[in-house]
């Protein structure tokens, strides 16, 4: 919310972002319109709180709650300000809602937005005058022509007024930029129903008999005038009755929605588009799937069997010579075999790797804590001589695909069983904290920690925090676990001391 003094009878723009606030406070001070900002509904409610506003431009979206979260909050205390629905997306759902709500307009945030703000917000405070001035004469003067034929002529809308048989008798002085060069003398005497399109004239004839049981609600309709322009209109309509109701004519209330509907076509043509970008984005997607498929056969058959071979070889070459190699040449073949069965490691954790973003999630409801202790037990059973205190939450439940996230989980108490086995006393706990409304869980340890310094580089495939020599590995771990994480839509980030232990944290969307 801007810092200067509030004007009086300001209006405030609750927008989030800051630099189209500001564009629009400078526009509406420009026209005459003193106005303020809020980037959130709490500062807007507190802003209402301390000045009420004269009206309201509202965005939709914004980081803390919706427009129709501010409208339900002011409702709650009882406080009705008019108001101005603004949005990024020509959404014709939401545009009803909001004009249900009691919205005078309802705006896209598009190219046309501050040419057509003006206009609009002149039109919202025609509407409050206009409202004001009912309310100081509707006892004394409702019934007075004087006051009809004003009303008529202050509606920045297209007002006509017929007698039975659909003839033009009255025309107000509108508005509407582009009819703005027609006079409305010149409609005086016309059939209504002429300037209605062939295709719609069937149904504004029948709409027309239905008035006389209710109201014509919005209908919309093509225009065609005589000088080939074509409009698209929204229409409301009403039988006029005399005294003795008798029905004496009909009232239209004429809006011309030309743009909106111009809009609406480039936003369906825009979503064809986007279905069609997406078809062959996704006939991409497959082909490179098959050929990451391909890719990943010829590394588990063409690359594994060599290998296999080698280390066969060197095996057999060390049992069959070893009494002719001295100590040297011995650890020679000691170190090829070791390199190569390194290798086959590699090629398998990289298979792991592709197959992971490419399996198919099942989500269901997984017991977090039974996976912890379930993989505490195995990593026990595998390792007798260590010693290595688990502290695991109970009853730790969270959504996803048991099978990945049995993988990430399994790669981090792994990472940690692993990164303490220098410790006299090792410690690895896991469980689960609350930050602002979002549950965040751990893996905690007190081991070997790394430095932050490096810690950009801790979740990338086959990077290592640590000699081989120290702590043995492949460096794909954390690459599994963070990519389990994202097909989670969560996130996943590190805290460590050199010498400290290190705690994963990660989150689950």
């Amino acid at each position: 919310m801007n810092e200067r003094s509030i004007p009086p009878g300001h209006i405030l723009v609750i927008e989030d972002d800051d630099g189209l606030g500001e564009l629009i406070v400078r526009l509406l001070e420009q026209t005459g319109y003193p106005a303020i900002t809020a980037a959130t509904a709490a500062a807007a409610l507190e802003s209402i709180a301390a000045a009420p506003p004269a009206a309201l431009l509202i965005d939709q979206k914004l980081p803390d709650m919706t427009g129709q979260d501010i409208l339900a909050a002011l409702a709650e205390r009882q406080t009705q300000i008019p108001f101005i629905a603004m949005t990024g997306q020509g959404d014709e759902r939401l545009a009803v809602e909001m004009m249900k709500l009691g919205a005078s307009d309802y705006l896209v945030k598009d190219t046309e937005f501050l040419d057509i703000l003006p206009v609009a917000i002149a039109r919202l405070f025609k509407a409050i005058e206009l409202e004001r001035e009912l309310r100081e004469t509707r006892n004394s003067l409702m019934k007075s022509e004087e006051l009809h034929r004003k009303l008529l002529t202050t509606v920045p809308d297209l007002v006509i007024q017929t007698d039975l048989n659909s003839r033009i008798i009255f025309v107000n002085e509108h508005s509407v930029p582009s009819l703005k060069h027609i006079p409305g003398e010149s409609l005086l005497g016309r059939n209504m129903l002429s300037f209605v399109a062939e295709k719609d004239l069937p149904r504004a004839i029948e709409n027309a008999k239905l008035m006389f049981d209710h109201p014509l609600g919005p209908r919309e309709y093509q225009l065609r005038l005589e000088d080939g322009i074509c409009l698209d209109v929204e229409v409301n309509g009403d039988v006029i009755y005399d005294a003795g109701h008798n029905p004496t004519g009909m009232v239209y209330v004429i809006r011309d929605i030309t743009g909106r509907k111009r809009a609406e076509e480039e936003i369906h043509k825009l979503n064809a588009e986007l279905e069609q970008r997406v078809h062959e984005r996704t006939a991409q997607l497959e082909t490179a799937n098959k050929e990451l498929e391909a890719f990943s056969y010829s590394i588990s058959h063409d690359l594994r069997a060599p290998l296999r071979r080698i280390d066969g070889w060197s095996q057999a070459l060390f049992e069959d010579y070893q009494d002719k190699l001295d100590e040297q040449g011995q650890q020679f073949i000691h170190r090829l075999r070791s390199e190569t069965q390194h290798m086959g490691r590699l090629i398998d954790d990289m298979l792991r790797l592709s197959r992971l973003t490419r399996a198919e999630m099942t989500m269901q409801q997984v017991d977090l804590s039974a996976l912890a202790r379930s993989i505490a037990g195995q990593l026990k059973q595998n390792n007798p001589p260590r010693l290595v205190d688990f502290i695991i939450q109970p009853d730790v439940i969270a959504e996803g695909d048991p099978h990945l996230l049995e993988s990430a989980l399994s790669n981090l108490l792994g990472n940690a069983f692993k990164f303490t086995g220098k410790c006299a006393q090792a410690q690895i706990e896991f469980g689960q904290t609350g930050l602002k409304g979002e549950r965040i869980f751990f893996v905690r340890d007190n081991g070997a920690g790394f430095d932050m310094a490096y810690a950009q580089k801790l979740f990338g495939a086959f990077q290592r925090m640590h000699k081989d020599s120290e702590f043995p590995g492949t460096g794909v771990g954390l690459a599994i676990v963070q990519r389990v994480i994202h097909r989670h839509g969560g996130r996943i980030w590190a805290e460590a001391e050199v010498g400290r232990g290190a705690v994963f944290h990660f989150t689950l969307g």
